[in-house]
């Protein structure tokens, strides 16, 4: 038989209470002489206690773990990056993480182990908050606190970066090197429209031509996803356009225009320079160092854990929208020279 609290309470000399707020880290534990919790917790994994899950959401109305709903899963690096982030913040809190896989045609099998695990708070990673609309609508309905990393979230949770600020800062840079006829590689404007990051670094570089080169008209080039094909469509805008400079919407786009610039025989730095976003491993590691803008994946997924759980324990003040916007930097390596 598994020990109990009664088994704990009774080596240590302390009741059952005492132990119980040691274990489930109550505040009232926090009364408690450091000598006192540490004894319990000893006692408690000598005799191979283990929390009862279930009991204890029960009592709580809600269990210990926290639900992480992503639209992208894989080998996608940042994915991978906010998730580490959450489960840091989580695990530091007492709390373990389930992931789940939003596919546009499981929200109702979501919900129900959402419910069904009495899970107490939800981080999504999605690229607009329509497209996990009906998860949303029951997590409102039964006061289920959620947040969003990398996209904002009017009147809630939120952590994203200043994805506009970022690409400002992208063309005021080229355009110091002496730059005039740069570059912007997106995803076509219609499904930018529905990100929120792309269209935010798309009206940044706007914005930036506007200001740094107000007498050079923007030049954006829209691809599609598919690899083989954009390289070819970037590789006959290279040719026929001749920009000094390109400024991607991602480091995997970035990446694109290093392989497209190499086919038409183009060097980096020396013919064309060329700024991604992100900060991915890739772009470390690309054939020239790439200069990119940085994002902080993991603190996204961190701080967006760290408001929910937060909320969920009421240690929150103020406003109830919690929207975070992170700075970005931009990391100057070897794909950009100044003009000669």
């Amino acid at each position: 038989m598994s020990p109990g609290l009664k088994d704990i309470a009774a080596r240590a000399g302390v009741d059952i209470g005492t132990v119980s707020h040691v274990l489930n880290q109550r505040p009232k534990a926090a009364l408690l002489k450091p000598e006192t919790r540490r004894r319990i917790l000893q006692i408690a994994d000598e005799l191979g206690y283990c929390r009862n899950e279930m009991a204890s959401s029960v009592a709580t109305g809600h269990g210990n773990v926290l639900a992480f709903v992503t639209a992208e899963m894989g080998s996608v690096e940042y994915t991978g990056r906010i998730q580490s982030g959450v489960f840091d913040e989580a695990c530091a809190r007492g709390y373990s993480v389930s992931v789940y896989h939003l596919n546009g045609k499981n929200h109702s099998e979501i919900v129900h182990r959402i419910l069904g695990w009495r899970t107490a708070g939800v981080i999504f990673h999605i690229p607009a908050l329509d497209s996990a609309s009906e998860v949303i609508e029951v997590l409102k309905k039964n006061a289920i606190p959620y947040g969003t990393a990398n996209l904002g979230n009017p009147g809630g949770i939120g952590v994203t970066t200043d994805d506009y600020q970022g690409a400002l800062d992208a063309v005021k840079y080229l355009a110091g090197l002496g730059h005039r006829k740069i570059l912007f590689l997106s995803i076509p404007e219609r499904n930018a429209q529905l990100n929120e990051y792309s269209f935010n670094r798309r009206n940044g570089y706007l914005d930036g031509m506007k200001r740094y080169l107000p007498d050079v008209r923007p030049d954006i080039l829209e691809v599609c996803n598919s690899e083989p094909g954009s390289v070819v469509g970037i590789r006959e805008k290279l040719r026929h356009s001749g920009p000094t400079a390109v400024f991607c919407l991602g480091d995997s786009f970035a990446m694109r225009v290093f392989q497209a610039a190499d086919r038409e025989g183009i060097a980096i730095p020396e013919e064309l320079s060329v700024v991604g976003y992100g900060g991915l491993v890739m772009s470390e590691y690309a054939a020239v160092p790439m200069t990119t803008v940085i994002q902080d994946f993991e603190k996204i997924g961190a701080l967006t854990a760290r408001q929910v759980i937060d909320r969920l324990e009421k240690k929150e003040t103020g406003d109830p929208e919690r929207n975070i916007r992170l700075p970005v930097k931009l990391l100057i390596r070897d794909s950009t020279r100044k003009i000669a």
